[in-house]
Formats: C-alpha cells, sequence, structure tokens
C-alpha cells in the first residue's frame, strides 16, 4: 500500500505591481512611450517633482519618457528621463541621465532654429540657440502631435516682428507643385501649404542623382514661408546604392536669423568637393549640400542674398 505524502504549500510570490506605492503604481500604469501633459504635482516624474512649482504655468509641460521596454520596468523606477516646459519668454529642459540632473535653461528670443528628425520611430527635437549650443530631446514619433505643437509656437515667437522687416519675395518661383514627385517631399510641401497658402518653392532637387562610386542624392526642397526658411531634406543627402532611406529632416530658420548665405565647397572624402549653400547663423552653420546643375545653385544663392539683404 502505498503511503500519502502530503504536498507542501508553495511558497507565496511577492506581487511588485499590487505591493507597490499607490501613486508609483499610477505613473507605471500611464508608462509608454508617447510624450505626456504634466498637469498635476502628482504626474510630474519623482526626479523632477522639485520644479514643478516653478514650471507649472508654462503652456506646454511635457514629459518624455526613458526608451525602455514596459515589460522590463517596475513602479517606483525612473520612467521619464527629460522634462520640457516653455513659455512666451523662455524654454526650460530637465534632463536626468541615470546619475546626474542637467537643466537647460534659454530665452526664446536667442533660439536661431528648429530641427525634427525622424527615422521611422526614433526622433529628435533640437533647438539652436544663440550661444552656439544646440539643446536636443529625444522622443518617439508616436508622439508626433505633441511636438508639432511645440514647434509652432516657437514658430510664431521666433518670427514675430520679422514680416515688416523681410517683406516676401514677389518673384515667380521656378518650380511648382507638379514638379515634387517624389512622396516624402510632396507630402510636407502639402503640410506647409496648408499652413501658409502663400508657401514659395525656393529651391527643389530631386533625389536619384548620381554621385559616383555607387551612390546618389537624396534630394531636398527649400521653402520660402513668409517670415521663415524652411529647409526639408532626409537627415543626409547622399544614400549607397539600393539603400532603403527612411529618414527625414525639417530645419525652421527665422529669414532674420540667418547673417550670410554662401556658397562653399565641402570634402567629399574623394578628389571632388560637393557643392554647399552654407547659412551663417549667430552660433552656428548650416550646410545644404547641392548635386543640380551648377547655375541651379548659383540661382538659389542670389535668392537667398537677396532675401537676407538688410
Amino acid at each position: 500500500m502505498w503511503g500519502f505524502t502530503p504536498k507542501q504549500a508553495a511558497p507565496v510570490q511577492h506581487d511588485w505591481y499590487y505591493n507597490a506605492d499607490p501613486l508609483e503604481r499610477r505613473e507605471y500604469d500611464a508608462f509608454g512611450p508617447w510624450i505626456s501633459t504634466i498637469r498635476t504635482n502628482e504626474e510630474m516624474p519623482p526626479r523632477f517633482r522639485h520644479a514643478y512649482e516653478e514650471l507649472r504655468s508654462s503652456i506646454f509641460l511635457f514629459k518624455i519618457p526613458i526608451n525602455a521596454e514596459r515589460r522590463a520596468m517596475r513602479p517606483g523606477m525612473d520612467l521619464y528621463r527629460s522634462v520640457l516646459a516653455i513659455d512666451h519668454d523662455r524654454v526650460v529642459v530637465l534632463e536626468w541621465n541615470g546619475s546626474t540632473e542637467t537643466r537647460y535653461e534659454s530665452p526664446v528670443d536667442s533660439i536661431q532654429a528648429v530641427r525634427i528628425d525622424q527615422d521611422l520611430l526614433p526622433a529628435n527635437f533640437s533647438l539652436l540657440l544663440a550661444d552656439g549650443q544646440t539643446v536636443s530631446l529625444g522622443y518617439n514619433s508616436v508622439s508626433d502631435k505633441e511636438i508639432e505643437r511645440v514647434v509652432n509656437f516657437l514658430r510664431e515667437r521666433m518670427t514675430t516682428g520679422a514680416g515688416n522687416a523681410y517683406q516676401r519675395s514677389t518673384k515667380a518661383s521656378l518650380w511648382s507643385k507638379s514638379d515634387i514627385r517624389e512622396h516624402f517631399f510632396l507630402g510636407l510641401w502639402e503640410k506647409h501649404v496648408r499652413r501658409f497658402p502663400s508657401t514659395r518653392i525656393l529651391y527643389w532637387e530631386p533625389p536619384g542623382i548620381n554621385c559616383g562610386r555607387l551612390k546618389s542624392s537624396l534630394g531636398c526642397l527649400l521653402l520660402d514661408v513668409g517670415s521663415e526658411l524652411v529647409i526639408i531634406h532626409r537627415g543626409r543627402f547622399i544614400r549607397r546604392w539600393l539603400e532603403a532611406v527612411y529618414s527625414g529632416a525639417e530645419l525652421y530658420v527665422p529669414w532674420a536669423a540667418v547673417q550670410a548665405a554662401e556658397l562653399v565647397r565641402s570634402p567629399s572624402g574623394r578628389k571632388t568637393f560637393i557643392p554647399t549653400v552654407r547659412l551663417t547663423l549667430p552660433g552656428h552653420a548650416i550646410d545644404v549640400e547641392l548635386f543640380a546643375p551648377t547655375s541651379e545653385h548659383q540661382q538659389l544663392l542670389a535668392e537667398l542674398t537677396a532675401r537676407t539683404a538688410r
């Protein structure tokens, strides 16, 4: 006859979720790849909660999550790595790198340009400041709408009062919508025309120009949008043969910030040089590499020089 041995009870597992602090659990429940608006002191990430009273009245007060999988995180961990606060007269960025907190603060008047870079989901929001510094925030492109609101607000602040000093050119553009046949550039052109119907094409270079050594150009589009210049490209200007490129970049530069425009020859790693239009801003130089015929470069340079003439 077989004896009966009672089965021992399994040890009680520690439930990390239900045993967590309720406030930390609520933060964990709301955590995801998206940018969130901060409305209360409890919604401020604990790491930056000391600055809530100072920043609570900001027009935009966002928290940007860390780049991590949710299943690897737990309540009480640092789920947000930065806070972005924007008001009428200043921008404040608080960042946590895992060991130290960094604070960037700048008057809106010192912002010389705004840049957005995307490569499918990874994206970057950058402010080019007059002291030569560039403040960048990485985010997930699922939050495009929130960043677009911020960019539009800053664009209006950056160009306030510049419209009268920099009158629109009445010269007819050499390009029209029908010339833009690449979907990436066409979609962005239509976005700007919807917002500013008087948008004018300053320069259009289609992708696919042979650059030698099994490389080709990725194209670029320059727009005159009233008080500002908008530069659209793929984040770089050359790709390898058959390389898939999904990235894109938009750069917003007030005409009032452009000090000079010139045509330079950038090193290409070969015996030849790449014709490049260089825009000089306080603290920064913006290069746009061109691969179309030289006559078009000269025409663009003449347009830029006339537009920025004081």
